[in-house]
């Protein structure tokens, strides 16, 4: 409501002006690790997300711009205040999954260094929407627990992930629908992983990552130490494109395929064999992914390891085409004259 002068004098006249909306993107700055939706202060990465969502203010979270991704970044001080001296910087989710419907960014700290963790009690990341983009950075995502479909993430949209990990995620149960430990790839979506490893994640079928009819690229990407229990335990592609290159697929168990079941192109990789990690995955004496004696292995590649100086430069580049100047700890991509496969360079 505004209001503008009559011609006649200064009486005012009451008018319905037009709504007025914030066009360009927004960037919001997360200072807290609680995941609640309350007016306290602080912005929460929910609240960020849902008012990119709806682009309408969420407490302290601004509204989103109309026109290009929104960003949303951490104050890693602010964070560290929050978690206490020597504790981890861990964003645990109050039970609910985060769900992304609008193109955004989420730009983390490292993915040793920001976590999201859904604690076993849902889904980490549902992501939709018709035309969505997002983009996962430097996050690690884990504990995420469902039966239906991406225990870490479901994509049904456009998804990118650089410089991440999703590890120790669970599709429970042994009906086909129990697809995608760490991600379920949905029709008609698009998911493409760079600098990023997808570890210690298990389902009934692709372990590590299941891909129903969409397209699916890695580049410069770890699946490893990954269990399915029928088939594809690093990844299942069931149909649609698959493209690997400078890839490391290896040490995933599964009753059949326990690598990759599915057609793929792409050059460069190491697919099958111990790669020599610096350490491997291990699900601990239980044998079981998504206990409390997980250890997601340290996949970067020791000395002698067969990845070192094996992948092809020309197929180094992101998801524009740009060649990749660091690995996934922000190294140089390529330290010894050539590139390495997976995620991290030997340095």
């Amino acid at each position: 409501m505004g209001y503008v002068k009559n011609q006649q004098g200064d009486t005012p006249v009451f008018e319905m002006l037009e709504p007025r909306f914030l066009l360009s993107a927004t960037t919001y700055v997360v200072d807290s690790l609680a995941d609640v939706v309350d007016s306290d202060g602080v912005v929460t990465l929910r609240e960020a997300i849902q008012a990119a969502n709806t682009n309408q203010a969420v407490n302290e979270a601004p509204a989103g711009g109309w026109s290009g991704a929104d960003i949303i970044t951490f104050d890693q001080d602010a964070l560290e205040l929050d978690a206490g001296p020597g504790n981890p910087l861990t964003i645990t989710l109050n039970g609910t999954q985060l769900g992304v419907t609008r193109d955004l960014e989420i730009r983390g700290l490292g993915s040793d260094v920001l976590t999201i963790d859904a604690d076993g009690r849902s889904r980490v990341f549902h992501i939709s929407g018709s035309g969505t983009e997002v983009e996962l950075i430097d996050l690690t995502i884990t504990g995420g627990f469902t039966s239906d479909g991406g225990g870490g993430i479901e994509n049904s949209a456009t998804l990118r992930l650089t410089n991440s990990r999703v590890s120790g995620n669970v599709t429970a149960g042994v009906s086909y629908a129990a697809r995608g430990g760490g991600i379920f790839n949905d029709s008609t979506a698009a998911l493409a992983l760079t600098n990023s490893t997808v570890s210690g994640n298990s389902a009934a079928n692709g372990g590590g990552i299941y891909s129903f009819v969409g397209e699916v690229t890695l580049v410069n990407s770890t699946v490893a130490g990954n269990l399915a229990i029928w088939q594809g335990g690093g990844i299942y592609s069931a149909s649609g494109p698959l493209t690997l290159s400078n890839t490391i697929v290896a040490l995933n168990n599964a009753m059949g395929s326990s690598g990759i079941l599915g057609d793929f192109t792409g050059g460069g990789n190491l697919l099958g064999v111990d790669p020599g990690f610096v350490r491997n995955p291990y699900a601990g004496a239980d044998d079981v992914w998504g206990t409390g004696d997980d250890d997601y292995g340290d996949l970067r590649l020791s000395e002698g390891s067969l990845a070192i100086n094996l992948g092809d430069d020309a197929l180094a580049v992101d998801s524009s085409g740009d060649p990749l100047t660091t690995d996934s700890d922000g190294d140089p991509r390529i330290a010894l004259g050539r590139v390495d496969v997976g995620a991290y360079e030997y340095q």
